[in-house]
């Protein structure tokens, strides 16, 4: 998986497969910094463990007052070390936003993990323009 001509991460961190690379990603890598954390948006930092390719990992959630079955949306970008710097504990949403649309504009490959209200859980690897949901 390459996106502006640099490889991002390992056989595991990008496997193919974006099932296998959820699965590796949600159990091996290392949380390195939280940056927001509120109940329905979460943003941070993660590493590898393997081969310590960093993400910036995106959570966001909307409550679905009619069923209770709140639709969840996880977007999980590579970065460089020194794509990071503006990225601290606190920071604002639409800086993150503001970065993060830098960041796939250059066609890099992304993780996105959707689970809608009323579907089945879809997990994806895509390029391109960076879609956050709607959160509360």
């Amino acid at each position: 998986m390459q996106g502006g001509g640099e490889r991002w991460g390992c056989a595991r961190c990008h496997d193919p497969d974006p099932e296998q690379a959820w699965r590796w990603l949600s159990a091996r890598t290392q949380p390195r910094q939280p940056l927001i954390q509120e109940s329905h948006f979460m943003v941070s930092v993660t590493i590898c463990i393997d081969c310590g390719q960093r993400f910036v990992r995106v959570f966001s959630e909307q409550i679905d007052w009619h069923g209770g079955d709140d639709p969840q949306h996880t977007e999980i970008v590579p970065a460089r070390p020194d794509e990071l710097t503006a990225l601290t504990p606190g920071v604002s949403e639409r800086t993150v936003v503001e970065l993060l649309q830098r960041l796939c504009a250059d066609g890099r490959p992304r993780l996105v993990r959707d689970w809608p209200s009323s579907g089945s859980i879809h997990t994806a690897w895509t390029t391109g323009h960076l879609w956050l949901p709607r959160h509360d």
